[in-house]
């Protein structure tokens, strides 16, 4: 729980109050800083000059407002806000295989129900193990392709010479 003002976070902090890591070597002493605006009307987070960056659902930043369900990554710590009384979207529809409430897994799902019954093309991207093929399976059995029994179809595009990868995949 953050009080209001700021909050250092770094790996030694000298004893001052803050969130300190001290197990994590990739984390500068005093890394960022997070601020709780007055009355506790949200979060940003600063940069102090760390070696390694801080970074915001995924991208870098020198300073940041923060939204509830925010990832933030401070050396190679990952840290999810919370807000209190932040009601995160819970009317998302249920997908197959892809579990979990967070509001980036929520927003995943409406996406996914949102894309399935058109004929766009979809790109799913992220980081190996993040669960990208579960996505596209779930996206294939919620489309209309899918609900009519036509095969969900894996290719690792690893696997093929880099001159036949075009023709696999557009003829």
């Amino acid at each position: 729980v953050l009080r209001p003002g700021a909050t250092p976070l770094g790996r030694d902090l000298g004893g001052r109050r803050g969130l300190e890591l001290s197990t994590d070597g990739s984390m500068s002493r005093l890394h960022a800083t997070l601020h709780v605006h007055p009355g506790g009307n949200g979060v940003a987070v600063r940069d102090e000059g760390s070696t390694n960056g801080t970074f915001v659902n995924g991208e870098r930043v020198a300073a940041a407002e923060l939204g509830d369900g925010d990832l933030l990554r401070v050396g190679d710590s990952f840290l999810i806000l919370r807000l209190r009384g932040a009601s995160a979207p819970r009317d998302a529809p249920p997908v197959p295989g892809l579990l979990g409430e967070a509001p980036a897994t929520l927003a995943l799902r409406s996406d996914l129900h949102r894309a399935a019954p058109s004929d766009a093309t979809v790109l799913l991207l992220g980081e190996t193990g993040t669960g990208k093929e579960v996505a596209a399976r779930a996206l294939h059995e919620l489309s209309p392709r899918g609900r009519a029994g036509q095969p969900f179809v894996v290719l690792d595009c690893g696997a093929i010479s880099p001159e036949l990868i075009e023709s696999e995949l557009f003829g």
